[in-house]
């Protein structure tokens, strides 16, 4: 299916998990993520499904201070 990440539009199996899509695109966490500007909380990426025409944004967290 195709979805966009990051304003790119890629293709992807046709059921895949945030956190799936994370792996496949060698994401490593901490990563903040928004599908269609709906923010999705870490708890919720095992069960949130990435759809056809979703658009995904993935910013990496990095610590500081």
């Amino acid at each position: 299916m195709i979805i966009k990440v990051n304003n790119n539009t890629i293709n992807v199996l046709e059921t895949i998990t945030v956190r799936a899509l994370l792996k496949e695109l060698n994401y490593k966490e901490p990563v903040a993520v928004w599908i269609n500007g709906e923010q999705v909380f870490l708890q919720d990426y095992d069960a949130r499904l990435v759809k056809q025409n979703d658009s995904v944004r993935l910013v990496r967290i990095i610590g500081g201070g």
